[in-house]
């Protein structure tokens, strides 16, 4: 009957530390995906490519860089694109102080072509490559 207890032991001790490394493991994974956030404010949303260019220039004039994202026919104006959240909830701070409408949105998930383009800052890109990704292009 011991060796039997022996190996009952053995196999909870196993078992045990089997699910703390696993638990770790997936601890890990969850900090990672939360890291891979893009988060970001909308101005606007335009049909007519006219119109947005007209809100980018407005933009522009009181400083604030804004990027395009076209998302099946519509356009989307937004800025202060950021990993994170309280930048991006800066710029939103500095748009309400000048009267102008937005909304703050995310992106989770983000591939890892995109999040390179983030660490490059090159936002164009970024926007680009989450409208293909939207519209199912690689």
């Amino acid at each position: 009957m011991t060796k039997r207890n022996q190996i009952i032991g053995v196999a909870c001790l196993l078992s045990l530390c089997f699910s703390i490394f696993y638990y770790c493991l997936f601890q890990g994974f969850n900090k990672q995906y939360d890291a891979q956030t893009l988060y970001f404010v909308q101005v606007g949303l335009f049909k007519n490519e006219e119109n947005l260019l007209d809100m980018q220039a407005s933009l522009k004039e009181d400083g604030i860089k804004s990027y395009q994202w076209k998302n099946a026919d519509m356009n989307a104006l937004v800025c202060g694109p950021s990993l994170d959240q309280k930048k991006t909830k800066e710029m939103a701070e500095q748009l309400k102080e000048m009267k102008r409408a937005y909304v703050v949105k995310s992106v989770k998930g983000l591939p890892t072509s995109v999040l390179e383009h983030i660490e490059k800052e090159e936002f164009e890109e970024v926007f680009k490559n989450l409208a293909y990704e939207s519209q199912g292009v690689k």
